[in-house]
């Protein structure tokens, strides 16, 4: 499911990872990739590459999170592409959580609120 950014402003990527019985893995070398495609030739264009998440504050094991301040040359409409990974440090299994955002641009009567729902 695609979440709402907007440019020129910070959008808080939220990422909790749990085993197969729901309970939180606190991870090995959690980061994130974010890349968006160019609408004229399809090249993937990087924007962050393997950049480090911190853990939440206030901490809960498992969940990480990454402040990405959309840059303003971007436009109204765009799609950015977040890849989260990191390593489960019992099995060793790499995995990876992806997001979608869609670009909007702020309107000078919105007063930015906002809901997002995060389990």
């Amino acid at each position: 499911m695609a979440v709402d950014a907007y440019i020129g402003e910070a959008f808080v990527f939220n990422q909790l990872f749990v085993d197969n019985t729901g309970a939180p893995i606190v991870m090995v070398n959690p980061n994130i990739t974010i890349f968006r495609f160019d609408p004229a030739t399809g090249d993937t264009i990087s924007l962050v590459s393997g950049d480090p998440m911190d853990p939440a504050d206030p901490p809960e094991p498992g969940r990480y999170v990454y402040r990405y301040v959309v840059p303003s040359n971007l436009m109204y409409g765009m799609t950015l592409y977040a890849d989260i990974r990191a390593i489960d440090p019992v099995t060793g299994f790499v995995a990876v959580a992806s997001d979608t955002l869609n670009l909007l641009a702020r309107s000078s009567n919105d007063l930015g609120l906002r809901t997002r729902f995060v389990k």
